[in-house]
Formats: structure tokens, sequence, C-alpha cells
């Protein structure tokens, strides 16, 4: 019987994030190394291994979203929205802010943009 008095701790959310998601797929591919190093049974081994990364496409996916979500918001930091002036008396302002690259420099921790023009030339 719990008193009226006693605190309850309420349980901890649980909520993945993309570095223990990512580690916990390491972890996973490690086992499976091993099983494949001393598997004689090829075919066996490619069953279990087919067997276990098709379970864990869920978790894929919600890796892949964190990605996304990640990405973006690394992008949005090298934009700054602002209002644009109207040309002419009569035209309506727009109704959604536009993005333009931000003056701020970017946080030391983030990587430096990339121009697409600089990553076609380095790649031939």
């Amino acid at each position: 019987m719990i008193e009226e008095g006693e605190d309850i701790p309420a349980p901890e959310s649980k909520k993945f994030t993309r570095q223990g998601l990512a580690g916990g797929f390491v972890l996973i591919e490690e086992g499976l190394s091993r099983f494949a190093a001393e598997d004689p049974n090829i075919e066996r081994y490619t069953r279990v291994a087919r067997g276990v990364m098709d379970s864990l496409g869920c978790y894929k996916e919600i890796l892949k979203e964190k990605k996304m979500v990640f990405f973006q918001s690394n992008l949005q930091q090298y934009f700054k929205k602002v209002d644009m002036p109207a040309t002419e008396p009569a035209a309506e302002p727009p109704t959604d802010p536009v993005l333009v690259p931000s003056t701020s420099p970017a946080p030391l921790d983030s990587p430096a943009p990339v121009s697409p023009a600089s990553s076609v030339a380095s790649s031939q």
C-alpha cells in the first residue's frame, strides 16, 4: 500500500537519440561479424543476418528521420528570415518570410559550408 504523503518517482521518459541509435547499429554489426567469422555454414549466417537487419527496419527509419531533422536544423543556422520590401506600392507583401544567407559567422563547432562549385571542382 502506498501512503498519501509518499512521493512516487515518475518513470523517466525514453527517447531515441541519433548517437544512441547509431551506436546500437555498430554493436549489432560487430556481433554479426563475429558470427560471420566463426560460422562454417554461410547460408545459415546469411539467413540470420538478413533476418536481424530486416527486423531492425523500424529503428533504421527512426534513425533516418533523426538524421534528416539534424541536417535540416544545421542548414537553417546559415540563414535568417527577412521580410521582402514591396517593390510597388500597390503590390501585396509576401505572406511568407524569405530565407537569405546569414551574415553572422557559423558556430565554431559546426562544419564550414561547402559551395556546390567547389565540391564539383575537387571531385574532378
